[in-house]
């Protein structure tokens, strides 16, 4: 027999114990059992700590009072039957979880989701305006094709916009996850375009249409909300700038390898770079306020070609 994850148990304990609780004297093991699709040796094994849990601050009479026999089973707590009480900062993240969600791209403004967000932040006084929960741009349509790729595991043809290389190319890609962070929604995958691993903001994806084929590659979803997007290359060039301090908060954008104060007005960082064109414009737009001091791969580097191609884009 596979063993429960804690997951899943903690997830059925908060449906069964107030189920129980509810019955007047009790149910007997197998009616809990049949109800909740579980063996007498899991429902005892879920049991066997609900006598050390209970509301703060845990004190014996708070705790859940677990009475059980061969055939019967008996929960006593007098706080099952009245809604819990929310602290200001459950309530707030409550409310967050809850704007999150209604600003997934299609999402309903009207849903009972929505009402029901509106009802806490109005049970604590708080402004709607005092929470702003962005979770980046997206189009809907698009969203829409790569979320339910991921989920049937299918293959999606886009329209891809780099940044790093400004091109744009078609590529075919077999969604893993579709998630929002810092401000971006990304779709994590496999790029049959470049045979590996790769993560698209889907502000950069211009077109996306379910493709024809099965997917070549298991899912193995690795980004996760708050971790590194970009991963080193052997390709990279590893740089080493002299920055000004005024630029600190670029500094924690770049996901640098290292950060050396060098005295109260410049600093050292060295980071890897995907793209020699994305280094390029970036040192044009920091002007005087950032030197390279060390380049692996120095050829790889034209700024004055750069700042010309970008004046021959723009010239009338």
């Amino acid at each position: 027999m596979t063993r429960r994850s804690s997951a899943q148990s903690a997830a059925r304990l908060l449906a069964m114990v107030p189920w129980i609780a509810a019955q007047p004297g009790g149910a007997t093991i197998s009616e809990v059992c049949e109800r909740f699709a579980i063996t007498p040796a899991q429902l005892r094994e879920d049991l066997s700590t609900m006598q050390f849990v209970g509301p703060a601050p845990q004190t014996p009479d708070m705790l859940v009072d677990v009475s059980i026999t061969d055939e019967w089973i008996d929960i006593g707590a007098q706080w099952f039957d009245r809604p819990p009480a929310l602290t200001i900062d459950q309530a707030l993240v409550l409310i967050a979880a809850g704007r999150a969600l209604l600003n997934v791209p299609g999402s309903d403004p009207d849903s009972p989701l929505a009402r029901a967000t509106a009802r806490v932040e109005a049970a604590i006084g708080l402004d709607p305006d005092a929470i702003n929960v962005d979770l980046g741009p997206a189009d809907h349509d698009i969203y829409e094709v790569l979320h339910q790729a991921a989920i049937d595991g299918t293959p999606v043809a886009i329209r891809y916009y780099s940044h790093g290389r400004d091109d744009t190319t078609d590529r075919v890609i077999e969604p893993w996850q579709v998630v929002a962070d810092q401000g971006a929604w990304y779709v994590e995958g496999w790029c049959q375009h470049a045979g590996e691993r790769r993560v698209f903001r889907l502000d950069r994806i211009s077109a996306a249409e379910r493709h024809t084929g099965a997917a070549t590659m298991p899912r193995q979803p690795q980004f996760h909300p708050g971790g590194t997007l970009d991963e080193p290359d052997d390709e990279d060039l590893a740089v080493t700038l002299v920055v000004d301090r005024s630029l600190e908060w670029a500094i924690e954008r770049w996901q640098a390898d290292s950060v050396e104060p060098l005295d109260e007005s410049r600093t050292r960082v060295t980071l890897r770079v995907h793209s020699p064109q994305w280094l390029e414009r970036l040192l044009l737009q920091l002007g005087q306020r950032a030197t390279v001091e060390s380049c692996s791969n120095p050829d790889a580097l034209d700024v004055a070609g750069a700042a010309q191609r970008i004046i021959d884009r723009y010239r009338p």
